[in-house]
């Protein structure tokens, strides 16, 4: 009987050992099959299980099993583990800036003016905003003399508030979902450039992939014809780990400010915790512009943090 039950054991074991070895790398196929995309993001996971796994297999004396899994967590290893290496410098900002998707249906208003008068960045940006956030923050507009805001009747709006002029604004509409990017150029005391918030249509069963890759083919054709020195911040609805945030960073020449601090992931399902959390809110830098911090700060009543940025320009 004992015989019985460990030979039944090893074969779940056997099966999920399969399972997230295949998830973790069947992504690769999403440029033909867009809904494979949905399930590349949790790399994290991936890894930990596999760990997981191994020590399970070397307390159980399974060493065929623990074999195949060492090869298998070869693959979210390369993934995850570089994010922990690199050229991260902290250094004293000469510009710090907010980004929040403060999610549309959230109605907890002095939870964001508490982050924005908290943080006392130079610039915020707000996505997924509505005219309900834009009312309740009127007590920040003395503080922020330039503004803007777009599209915030639909679920998919923008707030932007600036201590520095903004100018050659420009926006990247898609008709189905919505507005996806907002582009202006803040002309800083250290010099003008090029800041673009972000937010493009995260994947579904429907479409997978499709529609987020295609927004961001978009943004980067506006995104070539703005100024060499820019800052690309906001909701990307990818991890780092996809086709389509690969295509994005190399054609745009971006340097993401995670690097060399780690995953740090941004969204979450509350019920869940950090276990099925994921990084899909970023901050790029290019040309002179320089990435001196990066952090992430809680927002209740919203499932992403918030990124607050500090940026040097040379």
């Amino acid at each position: 009987m004992k015989t019985q039950n460990r030979i039944t054991i090893d074969k779940i074991l056997l099966l999920i050992l399969c399972f997230v070895a295949v998830c973790a790398n069947i992504g690769v196929l999403a440029g033909f099959i867009p809904q494979l995309d949905l399930i590349i993001h949790f790399q994290v996971q991936y890894l930990v299980t596999l760990a997981i796994l191994a020590v399970i297999f070397i307390c159980r004396r399974k060493w065929v099993l623990l074999v195949g899994t060492c090869i298998c967590v070869i693959a979210p290893m390369m993934k995850v583990l570089p994010w922990y290496s690199g050229d991260a410098v902290d250094a004293v900002p000469q510009i710090r800036i907010l980004s929040s998707n403060v999610k549309a249906t959230n109605t907890n208003t002095q939870a964001i003016q508490n982050l924005i008068e908290q943080e006392s960045t130079d610039i915020v940006v707000l996505l997924e905003a509505m005219k309900l956030h834009q009312n309740s923050l009127v007590a920040i507009e003395t503080r922020y003399p330039y503004r803007y805001s777009h599209s915030l009747d639909t679920g998919s709006g923008f707030l932007l508030y600036s201590l520095f002029p903004i100018s050659n604004i420009e926006q990247y509409l898609n008709n189905q979902f919505g507005m996806a990017c907002l582009a202006v150029t803040v002309e800083s005391p250290e010099g003008k450039f090029d800041l673009m918030a972000v937010h493009p249509p995260r994947p579904g069963l429907r479409h997978g992939s499709t529609l987020r890759d295609f927004a961001l083919s978009e943004i980067t054709e506006l995104l070539s014809q703005r100024s060499k020195n820019a800052v690309v911040i906001g909701d990307l609805n990818t991890t780092m780990w996809s086709r389509g945030y690969e295509l994005f960073v190399e054609k745009n020449r971006l340097h993401n400010l995670r690097q060399g601090r780690g995953v740090m992931p941004s969204w979450h399902l509350k019920m869940f915790g950090p276990l099925l959390a994921i990084p899909i809110d970023h901050c790029f830098v290019r040309g002179d512009v320089h990435g001196a911090s990066f952090e992430l700060i809680p927002l209740d009543g919203s499932d992403h943090d918030a990124i607050v940025v500090g940026i040097t320009e040379q």
